[in-house]
């Protein structure tokens, strides 16, 4: 994985959701039920609410009509005296009239008129009375037209019997008195009124009856209402306790559950998985506080080499301990870094970053930049240490980029990471495995990188690209044995672009394929290998000459390269023989059995390979003579200096410097090259000739060909067929070589 991870508060994130989404459904279903309750409770409450008010209108009801009874019992009465007085005055004669009066005790009222007015007061009489009979009817036994309810209560039934019983007796003498054959109508109305009175009272005893039944109604149906507002503030007081309490609580445990992911959280955001160290993010924002402060402080930018291929070889996991192990190393180092103060993090994969600065006032008088020197020096010894891997030593070595913040008055931590990582390019370039500190140089080689990457992507589509020649000449016979295609681009803002600074920057791009398919396409034109006749390859001067052509790691370990060299092949077929692919040494180790395969079935077609840079890279001439090649090319270094002493072992002379006893290792590995070519039959080319004394020491070691710019620049092809040796070259070589044959006399 290399350092991707949740982290270990996943797992008690999920865990913890689940538990408080289990106990807050739960609550949330009893809060349901609960304003179930209290709904239910509240329909119940209106409905009782409703029984009150609707038996409060109908005892209204009741209790008004019980007391039109009584005002209809008195009209009644009244209706019976008058009703009695005018059939009196009919009857008898005005003394008769007052005795009957007198005999009944009451007070005569002058009543006129003739059969018509007797006629009308019987008949209000017989209204009124049928009227009081059908209200105590209602009354009694209900009445839906009226809205009143029957009487079920038998206290009030029993004085509804005995209001009947003065109703009856009252209703027939009303009856009696209402017949005009009764000879005796005032013993009607004597019964009539002496029932009244009886009546009335009756009357008054229901009517309070029925205000004493409807008051207890409705204080019963009060009190359910109130029973049921207190069974509601006792259900919202448990709920306060048993429901909103724990949900309280719950909400207050996921609330601190919630604060601890999110101090999870935010500590995962900085902090990297894998090691624990602070990332990237925790960085920047370090080297923003850095930048305000007035302090010196130094970034180190730490890539580790071969950490990819210990991944490769051994497993993801092995590279997760390696990075784990790095990490370690840089806290033991931290603990032992006073007087500065060292601060690790982890940018991703093998990239880490160490910033280092001290405390001015604790340490005055401090030779800040050796102490970093001193510091990353050691650093480099302690990651030269072996790793303990999957039960083997792994050792992957530090390239330190180092840059100081003075270099950046006012910067900002996107360039100080910037240069740091620069420096850190450039200590890999210089070797691996050391120390670089930034320079501004740096910076402008970066740039004009970067320029160089964009401006070649419009000159390859626009044809903007000029391809030269550069001749390599046989070290005896002089002769024109090869010509190396080189790029040559004439900027006319970056100025002159040669052919390894345009292959440096193609291959760390994407353009390298494009560039490459350009380059063949350039040599098939003018070589005439496009034309077929008429072209430089059909000279007959230039017939056993060789076209050389530079192809990077990319090209050659790309799938389909094979593929497209044997359609080029096929297509320009005069080509067959005379192209050979000149391969970085380093190819031998990284492109393996692919690399081997290519070779291989690239020799089918006519393609030659040769391996450039012999000198640079450590490769084994086990693999090398697994390869089916027809070349080796070597830089020739200016001074020979025999090191074997007596007794076999290297010895330098006294007082040789260290920059000529590099040269002579170096010119101990071109002897033992030479060797090897002459036991394979391959041509061993001495490249970078620049100076007399490099001619020397390639005839010296047996170097078979020759190639460099003494020797002559990069041309076209027209003009090395029109001087395929310029007299100038065979004066100097004619020279070097009468030369060497003295001192050999």
């Amino acid at each position: 994985m290399n350092g991707t991870s949740i982290g270990p508060w996943g797992d008690q994130t999920q865990s913890s959701a689940k538990a408080g989404a289990a106990a807050l459904r739960r609550l949330r279903w009893t809060y349901l039920l609960a304003l179930a309750l209290i709904a239910s409770m509240a329909l119940v409450s209106h409905g009782v609410l409703k029984q009150v008010s609707k038996a409060q209108i109908s005892d209204a009801r009741v209790i008004n009509v019980a007391g039109r009874q009584r005002m209809l019992s008195q009209q009644i009465a009244k209706l019976v005296l008058v009703w009695t007085e005018a059939r009196v005055e009919t009857e008898l004669s005005a003394h008769d009239a007052e005795v009957a009066a007198a005999d009944l005790h009451v007070e005569t009222i002058g009543l006129t008129g003739g059969p018509a007015a007797l006629l009308a007061r019987r008949e209000r009489l017989r209204d009124a009375h049928a009227l009081w009979v059908d209200s105590h009817a209602a009354l009694r036994d209900g009445d839906p037209a009226l809205s009143l309810p029957a009487i079920r209560d038998p206290a009030i039934i029993e004085q509804f019997a005995e209001l009947d019983r003065h109703l009856n007796t009252m209703g027939g003498a009303i009856e009696r008195l209402l017949n005009e054959d009764d000879p005796h109508p005032a013993q009607a109305a004597a019964v009539v009124l002496a029932h009244e009175p009886l009546y009335l009272q009756k009357q008054d005893a229901l009517v309070a009856a029925l205000e004493q039944r409807a008051t207890q109604r409705v204080t019963r149906l009060q009190a359910v209402v109130g029973w049921l507002t207190v069974a509601k503030l006792t259900l919202l007081v448990t709920m306060a306790f048993v429901i909103f309490e724990p949900m309280r609580r719950r909400m207050r445990v996921q609330l601190e559950a919630l604060q601890d992911i999110n101090r999870s959280m935010l500590h995962s955001s900085r902090h990297d998985a894998l090691t624990g160290l602070p990332n990237r993010p925790a960085l920047l924002e370090d080297l923003e506080q850095g930048c305000r402060e007035t302090q010196d402080f130094a970034v180190c930018f730490l890539d580790f080499d071969r950490f990819k291929a210990i991944n490769d070889a051994l497993g993801h996991d092995a590279g997760d301990q390696l990075l784990i192990n790095i990490a370690d190393r840089l806290g033991e180092l931290s603990e032992t870094a006073k007087p500065l103060r060292l601060k690790s993090y982890r940018l991703g994969g093998d990239e880490f970053v160490v910033t280092l600065d001290h405390a001015a006032a604790l340490t005055p008088g401090l030779d800040f930049e050796a102490a970093v020197s001193a510091l990353t020096a050691r650093a480099i010894g302690v990651f030269a240490e072996p790793h303990r891997l999957m039960n083997q030593d792994c050792v992957s070595t530090a390239s330190i980029g180092v840059v100081f913040s003075k270099q950046h008055p006012g910067g900002t931590p996107e360039t100080l990471l910037r240069d740091a990582d620069l420096a850190m390019l450039s200590a890999k370039q210089a070797g691996k495995g050391r120390v670089v500190v930034f320079d501004r140089a740096m910076a402008d080689r970066a740039t004009r990188r970067e320029a160089v990457e964009r401006e070649l992507r419009k000159a390859i589509r626009d044809n903007e690209l000029e391809l030269r020649y550069q001749p390599i000449f046989g070290a005896e016979s002089l002769e024109l044995e090869a010509v190396e295609a080189m790029l040559v681009w004439d900027h006319p803002v970056l100025g002159r672009v040669d052919n390894g600074e345009l292959l440096a920057v193609a291959a760390e791009s994407d353009l390298i394929h494009r560039l490459g398919a350009w380059v063949r396409g350039r040599i098939a034109q003018q070589s005439g290998a496009a034309s077929g006749a008429g072209g430089w390859l059909q000279d007959a001067q230039f017939a056993e000459t060789h076209v050389h052509l530079n192809v990077s790691h990319a090209e050659l370990l790309h799938p389909r390269f094979v593929d497209q060299l044997k359609a080029y092949m096929a297509e320009y077929p005069a080509l067959r023989d005379r192209l050979v692919l000149e391969c970085p040494s380093s190819v031998v180790g990284r492109g393996g059995e692919v690399f081997k395969l290519a070779v291989i079935e690239l020799n089918k077609c006519g393609v030659g390979f040769a391996l450039d840079n012999l000198e640079r890279e450590q490769v084994s001439l086990t693999q090398l003579a697994t390869l089916p090649l027809v070349a080796l090319k070597v830089g020739v270094p200016d001074t020979l200096i025999d090191t074997a002493g007596p007794d076999g072992a290297e010895r330098f002379p006294e007082g040789v410097s260290a920059s000529v006893a590099q040269a002579s290792q170096h010119a101990a590995v071109l002897r033992a090259i030479t060797l090897f070519g002459r036991f394979r039959d391959l041509r061993v080319i001495g490249t970078a000739i620049q100076e007399s004394d490099q001619i020397s020491v390639a005839t010296d070691t047996g170097v078979s060909s020759l190639q460099g710019r003494l020797l002559r620049e990069p041309v076209s092809l027209d003009e090395i067929r029109q001087q395929p040796l310029p007299d100038t070259l065979s004066n100097a070589m004619a020279g070097i070589l009468e030369q060497v044959a003295g001192q050999a006399a």
